[in-house]
């Protein structure tokens, strides 16, 4: 009840980003495949560094300063690469964060942009001025990101490379758990300078188009909802 009090309160501008892609998860040859993906993945950066930054600047940060608009990203798979790309791209001049909250679900990028000392990744590293709150999803359920592992494609929201997260990164992330209802545990504050990276194998379990990719879509349910808006609700104020 009280989600829904609030959530009746929540008037955002909401603004969606689609692009064309060319990758067909039905592909059975697996080399095929992997090439597919790696283009779609390049041109993911590209629209991270070009368009999604541009609406920022442009649209998005304006309106944030003259109105106290919180600004709050959510992307799916190569969606969440998208706009974490644009995200850590931009960077206040006084260090405050210029974005709130960013959620990735299932996102189809290596962990190692966030834990890589490559300069190319510099900016990963050095939060300040950027994103106040990261949240990242992973489930073991997630048959697209077992198949990138095939062609050594450690992806953010597969569950075993947040597994080894846990015991070899711990400087670089937190790290939560969702239970199937979309309730959070384990989290202690937001806006830690730290992504956290949340155990979402009892949320993100079915297979909803009964095809290959697995659970890797299912986030278009009601406890998904309720997960997200515990986020904006815990993470982004007033």
């Amino acid at each position: 009840t009280w989600i829904w009090f609030d959530a009746c309160k929540f008037n955002p501008l909401f603004i969606g980003i689609s692009w064309q892609s060319f990758t067909s998860i039905l592909n059975r040859d697996e080399t095929v495949w992997g090439i597919d993906f790696l283009w779609a993945t390049k041109r993911a950066d590209k629209i991270g560094k070009g368009l999604a930054v541009s609406l920022l600047k442009k649209l998005l940060l304006p309106l944030k300063q003259e109105y106290e608009l919180p600004i709050i990203l959510i992307g799916h798979s190569l969606g969440a690469k998208i706009l974490s790309q644009a995200a850590y791209s931009i960077k206040s001049d006084d260090d405050e964060p210029l974005i709130d909250l960013l959620i990735g679900l299932q996102g189809a990028f290596r962990i190692e942009r966030h834990v890589s000392k490559s300069e190319k990744f510099y900016q990963y590293k050095h939060t300040e001025g950027r994103v106040k709150s990261v949240f990242y999803t992973a489930s073991k359920n997630d048959s697209i990101l077992k198949k990138l592992k095939k062609i050594r494609y450690n992806s953010i929201g597969l569950a075993e490379v947040q597994e080894k997260a846990e015991v070899i990164y711990t400087d670089t992330f937190s790290f939560t758990k969702v239970d199937e209802d979309g309730t959070i545990s384990g989290l202690e504050k937001c806006g830690n300078n730290k992504p956290v990276l949340v155990n979402a194998n009892d949320l993100i379990k079915q297979n909803p188009d009964g095809g290959v990719s697995g659970a890797h879509s299912d986030i278009h349910h009601k406890e998904m909802g309720v997960f997200i808006w515990n986020l904006i609700n815990r993470c982004v104020s007033d």
